[in-house]
């Protein structure tokens, strides 16, 4: 693997800078599509989306990643691989954010350490199987009005950030 690796970076080293713009340039296309992704999941589904409550990320450390990536800071993107994108975070740690649909939006982040935080519609889940397994994460959406209208996610009446949904 650390073979691979090396070849594949000696690869990148002759094609030049040109290459790197490219690759660079991939990431934060990368990057701006899963912030638009987020976006229209929360719009279409009225804001239901929540973490999985076994995310090593705390609610509000999670809550504040996504809301980074939906207004598109505190964020470098360093590089993208099929349906994921490397970011640093605050110019410190590294990510991985991954995201699916299968059939719902699910989005995936990691860390060294593994899988971190888990966020997914509630909408894709089976009727009443997200109950107790999610917490909502609540972002704003720049250029749109605040209001209960755009909260992210599912009731922040009735469950307020850093609780489980019931």
């Amino acid at each position: 693997m650390a073979a691979a690796r090396a070849l594949g970076l000696a690869m990148l080293l002759a094609l030049g800078p040109l290459a790197l713009a490219d690759s660079h340039r991939e990431a934060v296309l990368r990057l701006v599509s899963i912030g638009s992704a987020i976006r229209a999941e929360a719009l279409q589904t009225k804001g239901m989306l929540g973490m999985d409550t076994d995310s090593r990320m705390t609610p509000i450390e999670c809550a504040q990643l996504f809301q980074d990536i939906v207004s598109m800071s505190n964020l470098q993107a360093l590089s993208a691989r099929n349906d994921e994108v490397v970011v640093r975070w605050h110019g410190q740690r590294e990510l991985r954010v991954q995201i699916r649909r299968a059939p719902a939006l699910e989005l995936e982040v990691h860390d060294s350490a593994g899988p971190a935080c888990t966020v997914t519609s509630v909408a894709g889940r089976d009727s009443e199987g997200w109950r107790g397994k999610l917490t909502p994460v609540l972002l704003d959406f720049p250029g749109l009005p605040k209001g209960p209208a755009q909260a992210f996610p599912v009731d922040p009446v009735r469950s307020p950030d850093g609780e489980l949904l019931k």
